[in-house]
């Protein structure tokens, strides 16, 4: 199973030296455990409110689990409460209506140290966590469905 899966990684620009290092973290994980990077596809996208629709084009061009990675911080403005919303939403949706694994390393925190300390393994390895909830799906899909093809390939 492990050598014909495509992951895709999908990091948004902002915040980027955060979303890089959970992307990075959980890129290594996929490596400890027998992928190599030809199974892995990048992409990037502005914010965490883009992610559901580039995961659902990483779906539709084959990718097996979508790891999405986004960090929002609370502002002065409502805007949070809606990008959030609209993030969990979209992803949940989505991982609900195709049935492929979509994670959602996406942290919503009050500020900026608190979302380092998730990423660095202060208060947790957001990327860590997001490759091993990956890893959990796909072997549960083949589990329960192993007629279902999980390579596209």
């Amino acid at each position: 199973m492990t050598k014909s899966l495509k992951i895709t990684f999908i990091t948004a620009e902002f915040n980027k030296d955060l979303t890089e290092k959970m992307m990075k973290d959980s890129e290594q994980h996929f490596l400890e455990n027998g992928f190599t990077h030809l199974q892995f596809q990048y992409l990037t996208v502005p914010g965490a409110l883009e992610l559901p629709l580039a995961a659902k084009w990483a779906i539709e061009s084959g990718a097996d689990t979508v790891l999405c990675f986004g960090v929002v911080i609370r502002g002065e403005t409502t805007h949070y409460d809606e990008v959030c919303r609209g993030c969990t939403y979209g992803l949940q949706l989505l991982m609900q209506t195709t049935g492929v694994p979509v994670i959602m390393g996406v942290l919503t925190t009050e500020n900026k140290a608190q979302a380092i300390a998730r990423i660095d393994g202060t208060k947790g390895k957001k990327g860590l966590y997001c490759a091993k909830a990956a890893l959990s799906l796909l072997s549960l899909k083949n589990r329960l469905c192993p007629d279902k093809n999980l390579s596209h390939s």
